[in-house]
């Protein structure tokens, strides 16, 4: 997953597509929640819809 938001920001549904999970509450609060909690991944707002990003300086590919 940190490859496919690894240079650009991503929204949970397309993070789930390319994984081929569902996009659902338990796929945002079981995974990616704690991925930005630990900072693995960070967050951001494009108008309402919220983006995450590997956080480069945790990650290294």
């Amino acid at each position: 997953m940190t490859k496919k938001c690894y240079r650009c920001s991503r929204k949970a549904s397309e993070i789930s597509n390319y994984l081929g999970i569902a996009d659902s509450t338990y796929f945002r609060t079981k995974i990616l929640d704690p991925l930005v909690n630990t900072g693995y991944l960070t967050i951001d707002k494009h108008g309402n819809a919220k983006v995450y990003k590997t956080n480069i300086t945790k990650v290294r590919l």
